[in-house]
């Protein structure tokens, strides 16, 4: 086995080229599609993605980074081309991620940060289920067009080439955990579920000592529960793909 290579297990083998970044490692893994990860608060999702966009644009990709959470430091937003905050109202996000299918072509890299947010932060206030229904349904809508921005619209954009779509979210409530009697150790589902089935990949993100880590919880060529990476949050992100 050469040198930087290593198997860690028989259906995995890490190559960790200096020039590869972590862009070009989510695009091959998605084959330009949508990369969902989600993780509790304080899991470092948003550093992490701030990380992979900027050194995409560092590398010559452009970027859309669309905030709801306000979660960055200026001089962190102030490193974006392409910033667009919109706070935590489904139809600002509903629009910008609409205007960014439809600049599709001028993008490599989209990044919402988070996608749930403006629904998790207003369920409460939804009175019925028919507004909690519609709710999802527009959350669905969203990633849609995320799909659409990394691999373009059928037939219309086929064959055109592909983008990369990352969306950032929330795991559901810890009441989840209490109604289907789940034990502790199982991992819950992001939040919006299986609502809308296009996702590639999605990754979970968690504590790990002073590391955090990206666990395959969809992957069609991991098996749920492989590590996938790990990264440190600190001055600068730091992250180590395993695969």
């Amino acid at each position: 086995m050469s040198e930087g290579e290593r198997e860690t297990k028989s259906y995995i083998l890490v190559r960790k080229p200096a020039e590869r970044t972590c862009y070009d490692v989510l695009m091959s893994l998605t084959d330009g599609h949508l990369c969902e990860i989600y993780g509790a608060y304080g899991t470092g999702k948003s550093r992490l993605v701030h990380h992979i966009a900027v050194e995409a644009q560092n590398a010559g990709k452009r970027v859309i980074y669309i905030d709801t959470e306000g979660g960055l430091a200026e001089q962190h937003a102030r490193m974006l081309k392409d910033y667009w905050y919109v706070g935590d109202e489904m139809d600002a996000l509903e629009e910008a991620v609409a205007k960014a299918r439809d600049m599709r072509e001028g993008y490599d890299l989209l990044v919402v940060d988070s996608v749930g947010h403006p629904v998790y932060v207003n369920y409460v206030e939804l009175e019925g289920m028919q507004d909690k229904l519609r709710a999802y349904q527009r959350l669905a809508m969203i990633f849609r067009d995320m799909v659409r921005f990394a691999r373009g619209e059928r037939g219309k954009d086929l064959g055109s080439r592909r983008a990369l779509a990352i969306a950032t979210n929330h795991p559901v409530s810890e009441f989840a955990r209490v109604a289907k009697d789940l034990p502790p150790e199982e991992p819950l589902d992001p939040f919006g579920g299986q609502i809308h089935r296009v996702r590639r990949l999605i990754l979970r993100s968690e504590p790990a000592g002073t590391w955090f880590r990206l666990v395959a919880f969809k992957a069609r060529n991991l098996p749920r529960g492989v590590e996938v990476a790990r990264f440190r949050v600190a001055d600068r992100v730091t992250v180590e793909w395993r695969i």
